[in-house]
């Protein structure tokens, strides 16, 4: 009797691992059929004139601005203390032309940081953002009785985010 479950059980071990073994072609299978595909839109993609067939995390270190994040939120956090802290000196214009500079280099690391992540129309976005942020701070100056806005930073602050802009294109397209 021993024998006879002894030799269905070994019927049974041997009906599973060809089970087995067959799933784990077809896993195999699977795989090697989708790294195939992978590699062949990654050939069709260097074909069609993509300069960049190299995966994203491996490119990500060769580009252009890697610290732009935590400059560009300091940039925010000194225009921003800009404008709601009073001087208790009057303004000069070279007070006027360093708080406008301010968005010059907002312009240019937003835009690093943007392009770096691929993000789509990252000049218009780095404008979008500069210009609020601009009336934001405006805004808050009118709103506060104790300081007084500066014509002279307010008309200097877009042209100096359209050059910051432009500054931060030119630096990422003629990176290496």
């Amino acid at each position: 009797m021993n024998r006879q479950l002894r030799r269905v059980q070994s019927k049974q071990d041997k009906k599973t691992d060809r089970e087995k073994e067959k799933r784990r072609m077809a896993r195999r299978e699977r795989l090697s059929s989708m790294r195939q595909r992978r590699q062949k839109s990654r050939r069709k993609r260097g074909e069609e004139g993509s300069d960049l067939v190299t995966p994203r995390a491996e490119r990500k270190g060769k580009l252009p601005g890697r610290f732009s994040g935590v400059l560009m939120g300091l940039t925010v956090v000194f225009i921003i203390m800009q404008a709601v802290v009073a001087s208790p000196e009057p303004t000069t214009t070279i007070n006027s032309v360093l708080g406008a500079a301010f968005f010059l280099l907002f312009g240019y690391f937003m835009l690093l940081w943007l392009k770096r992540r691929d993000t789509d129309n990252a000049a218009l976005l780095s404008l979008l953002f500069g210009g609020l942020l601009a009336v934001g701070v405006t805004v808050a100056k009118n709103l506060s009785p104790s300081i007084t806005l500066d014509p002279l930073e307010l008309v200097l602050t877009l042209p100096l985010l359209i050059l910051g802009v432009f500054l931060g294109r030119l630096v990422f397209n003629h990176s290496p």
